[in-house]
């Protein structure tokens, strides 16, 4: 289709399933891993890092084969799944019946089916899965209603596949009409919510402060949905899905969608640096330091070529809740290795999501490169949990030198070969994110050295290559980054003072009812903190500890050396969310134990479904106060932050119409002004006026000035701007004959300066 030319949104589906799935999953299918989900999480993850190395080469080489380089990666796809399926075909491969297929069937279980073994009968040169393993009886997941076990990573030892707990499969029951009829409803409240709420009305509560009854009445849905699931004699897995993907939805897409344009205006910078790259074939001349890391926009360049898009506009939209969704499979298993539970492991996932307010999951390089982080862990973690670690004795001198020496063993059904296959593909992921994001790498290896200290990475040597890597490529493929600024990089080094007050005390500024909600934001991620490490505390004697205090720790070591333009702190928790989430899950579950336990002692032996209805009503309440939280924390820069549909369609016809070589102010302030033209149009460096006055407009010197009301709310609330101040500033200089008006929606006034002063 891109060869032809042809194909619309089918084609357009068609690049992005590509990018997903080939080469990827297809090469990591050969490795024959005994668990799906692990597969899949690699696979995605390799499809991802080919693409951004594959198109980051043809960047940096000079040589722009977007079709050549889809062929060859079609190519290896089709010559991997032959491979893969030439043994079964020839009737040399064990035949099992599929994971997936399992689960349809309502035949899954909540752990990991073992490698054939005493479960397989001989059928001439096949092999047949006669029965599955039964479930532990220690796992606690099928016997009773409670929300999980009562240790981390209390599963046993051994290869196990990582369910996500569709039990029952497809079969309509009655139960499942009921919640699926929920979540229906839901979904339309908030749909319905999307084209009614008034955005324009948000101010220091932020999107709180203007939703009407459809949302509240939508969450409670969600949430009881979601208990009910959880509560079920075995946990109704899609249910549970479905009230977790339409709190992504509730909580992360509907600014988005009721504007018609994508929240942060970065992701429309991002834009324009792909439409360049698209156009150029080239880096730029040291436009901007983040070119240094351009795998990313590499590859979306190369995703609109294949795709027969005009930019990269229509990726954003959509982008949080897709870049959520490919998230949630490493998050869920390692909650679900974490907790050693099932159902704590969906608790987990709708944690993470609530507690998501930093809004780093747009249109950009973090957001791929922080899911391939995740998968790698989720990797380890596996292997940890099916390797096992030697016991540590002595005293506690002889136990922690032991502990950097020690060395997990192998899971059963994982060979040295198929291990060594796994390190090299982990190292090619991280290579990935390495090109493609300057902080992500960074955390990756702090996280795998603490990992390696704990005695709870069998590979060793994975940080020391993936430190050389990056070593590399910030020598000789980032020098604009360093040279000349290295006083700069390295001023913040050891002060983590400086680097609380930019990333804490330096934002909680502006109109006092907004410092009171940006409190809340504090205070809802420092509560999480709180129980993680409460939960951390209460099974510090787990096979597990150790490593969950390692990933705990990890992200908050960056804070040691860079503030990151003040905003270390916000990627130190969001960096520690995946880990703080399921803690915080064993936490709960401690605390809410004694209430269940009671309910138990006070209700016959022969009422299962009282007693799962008093998990359910122990459960509902908890997840809507968070989901509350979530929305509250994520939505308090609504006012802001939002683009709504008339300003990115002004800055589009703007761009589209002024000659090169034209200044437009302010470009700091408006993401969507710099989508396109990134080097025909001047934007003068700061061109952003705290004070809106004449004297500053003409200090820039601009042909162009795009005012929107966005500017305004945060001149308001950050500033304390009187309300209205930027569209009477805009009257007064049409009236001064300075500029004149071109463009006057409801959100944005543009204007241009008259002919006879230029």
């Amino acid at each position: 289709m891109a060869i032809a030319d042809c194909g619309g949104p089918l084609r357009f589906a068609a690049v992005l399933a590509m990018f997903c799935c080939a080469p990827g999953l297809p090469l990591i299918a050969l490795i024959r891993l005994p668990s799906l989900p692990i597969t899949l999480i690699l696979g995605i993850s390799t499809s991802w890092a080919t693409w951004l190395l594959l198109a980051l080469a043809q960047i940096t080489s000079a040589h722009w084969l977007p079709i050549p380089c889809a062929l060859l990666i079609s190519t290896i796809t089709v010559a991997a799944t032959l491979a893969y399926l030439t043994p079964r075909l020839r009737g040399e491969w064990k035949v099992q019946r599929p994971w997936l297929i399992q689960r349809l069937r309502g035949r899954g279980h909540d752990d990991d089916t073992a490698p054939p073994s005493e479960h397989t009968v001989a059928i001439g040169r096949r092999t047949r899965r006669k029965s599955l393993r039964p479930l532990p009886a220690s796992g606690g997941m099928a016997s009773g209603p409670t929300l999980g076990g009562s240790a981390i990573g209390r599963s046993g030892a051994g290869v196990r596949q990582l369910g996500i707990g569709a039990a029952y499969g497809m079969r309509w029951t009655r139960s499942r009409f009921v919640t699926l009829t929920g979540l229906g409803v839901a979904a339309g409240l908030l749909w319905w919510e999307s084209r009614v709420v008034d955005l324009d009305a948000a101010g220091a509560y932020g999107l709180v402060g203007v939703l009407t009854w459809r949302m509240p009445v939508a969450l409670v849905l969600i949430a009881g949905v979601f208990a009910c699931a959880l509560a079920r004699r075995r946990v109704d897995g899609v249910s549970a899905a479905g009230a977790v993907a339409l709190l992504v939805c509730g909580l992360y897409q509907l600014v988005s969608v009721a504007d018609g344009s994508a929240v942060v205006g970065t992701g429309f910078v991002h834009v324009g640096f792909v439409d360049y790259l698209g156009a150029a074939h080239r880096l730029p001349p040291s436009v901007d330091a983040r070119f240094s890391w351009s795998g990313f926009f590499d590859a979306a360049a190369l995703i609109v070529r294949l795709a027969g898009l005009p930019d990269a506009g229509p990726l954003l939209l959509w982008a949080p809740a897709v870049i959520t969704g490919f998230a949630t499979l490493p998050l869920f298993v390692i909650a679900r290795i974490v907790t050693g539970s099932q159902r704590l492991a969906w608790v987990s996932l709708a944690i993470y999501v609530c507690g998501n307010w930093f809004q780093q999951d747009y249109f950009a390089p973090q957001a791929i490169a922080i899911v391939m982080h995740f998968s790698m862990v989720a990797v380890l973690l596996w292997l940890l949990r099916g390797g096992g670690t030697p016991a540590l004795s002595g005293g506690w001198v002889q136990r922690l030198s032991a502990l950097p020496v020690r060395v997990p063993g192998l899971p059963d059904g994982v060979g040295r070969t198929q291990a060594l296959a796994l390190e090299f593909v982990l190292l090619f992921i991280g290579a990935a994110t390495v090109v493609s994001h300057q902080l992500t790498p960074v955390f990756t290896i702090a996280t795998l050295t603490l990992l390696a200290l704990v005695g709870c990475l069998r590979q060793r040597g994975l940080p020391v290559a993936l430190g050389i890597v990056f070593t590399l490529w910030l020598s000789y493929g980032a020098p604009d980054y360093w040279t000349g600024h290295l006083h700069v990089l390295l001023s913040d080094l050891g002060r983590v003072g400086r680097s609380l007050q930019s990333g804490v005390s330096d934002r909680v500024t502006g109109d006092p009812t907004y410092q009171r909600m940006q409190l809340v934001r504090i205070g809802w991620s420092g509560g999480l903190a709180v129980l993680a490490a409460i939960g951390l505390l209460l099974h510090r004697h787990s096979r597990f500890a150790l490593a969950a205090l390692a990933l705990f720790a990890a992200p908050f070591t960056l804070i040691v050396a860079q503030s990151y333009g003040g905003e270390i702190v916000l990627r130190c928790f969001f960096y520690a969310l995946p880990i703080m989430a399921p803690l915080a899950a064993l936490c709960l579950h401690r605390l809410f134990g004694w209430a269940y336990g009671f309910a138990r002692r006070t209700t016959s032996a022969a009422c299962p479904r009282r007693r799962r209805g008093v998990a359910a009503a122990l459960l509902t309440p908890a997840v809507l106060v968070a989901a509350v939280l979530g929305l509250t924390t994520r939505g308090l820069n609504t006012a802001f932050e939002r683009n709504p549909a008339d300003v990115a369609a002004a800055a589009r016809d703007l761009l589209r119409r002024i000659p090169d070589g034209a200044s437009v102010i302010p470009p700091n302030g408006e993401g969507v002004l710099q989508m396109a033209r990134l080097t025909t149009v001047a934007r003068p460096q700061n061109g952003k006026c705290a004070e809106w006055t004449i004297a500053c407009v003409d200090t820039f010197d601009a042909d162009y000035v795009f005012l929107s009301t966005t500017q305004q709310a945060a001149l308001r609330l950050q500033w304390g701007m009187p309300p209205g101040s930027l569209w009477t500033f805009a009257d007064e200089l049409a009236r001064q004959g300075r500029y004149r008006i071109v463009q006057r929606t409801d959100h944005v006034i543009v204007l241009e300066r008259q002919r006879q002063e230029q």
